[in-house]
């Protein structure tokens, strides 16, 4: 016979139904006592908490609703973890970053010092055309264009200044035919980084002559 509630075996003496009792059995005697007994220490065990049975309830309610509310916050917490670690792993991208640019801002410093250094030494070379650059030559009265090939550093072997300490640049035309040099200091005397300047110095020459 299945176990009832103790209510409902309470309920079964009251009303008579035996039978429905789990503490019955055929040929016995019928076991109230022990039902009373039963009832008895449960009523004891509400008297020594001094809770009654819709106080139990209530608590019952609240404690079901606190944990809910407790499976809320380990979300929540969660969720902050997560976004803290997320932060963690940015700022330390972003904090990489800004200490490799910081390198590279420092590295670019170095190396204007020692720019600076060799300026103030006299040791600073400063070309006002680069290899590959156009460069324009007045030849037979007319304006034509060189490709700079290199320069060197050394005696400049000149016809009107012989051997003179100096920068000397190397240019040549657009198929190697014609290879020309000359000092870097006649560059806007004889030698022009355009075409309109190569012109003018032309035209200048025309009318002094």
């Amino acid at each position: 016979m299945k176990e009832n509630k103790l209510s409902e075996e309470l309920r079964n003496c009251l009303e008579g139904s035996c039978g429905d009792c789990s503490s019955y059995s055929v040929g016995a005697v019928v076991s109230c006592p022990k039902l009373l007994e039963n009832a008895k220490e449960m009523i004891q065990g509400y008297e020594a908490i001094s809770l009654l049975p819709d106080q139990l309830k209530e608590i019952d309610k609240l404690y079901a609703e606190k944990c809910s509310e407790v499976a809320n916050l380990q979300k929540e917490l969660k969720r902050y973890r997560d976004l803290e670690e997320k932060c963690i792993f940015e700022n330390a991208v972003g904090i990489e970053v800004m200490l490799k640019k910081f390198g590279e801002f420092m590295s670019e410093m170095h190396e204007l010092c020692e720019y600076k250094d060799l300026e103030e030494q006299g040791k600073l070379l400063k070309l006002l055309c680069a290899i590959g650059d156009t460069v324009w030559d007045n030849d037979f009265g007319k304006p034509c264009s060189y490709t700079v090939t290199g320069f060197s550093v050394g005696e400049i072997d000149d016809e009107e200044e012989n051997d003179i300490e100096g920068l000397k640049m190397y240019y040549r035309n657009w198929n190697g035919s014609i290879r020309c040099s000359c000092a870097v200091s006649e560059i806007g005397k004889t030698v022009f980084l355009t075409k309109e300047e190569t012109e003018a110095a032309l035209k200048e020459m025309r009318e002094k002559s």
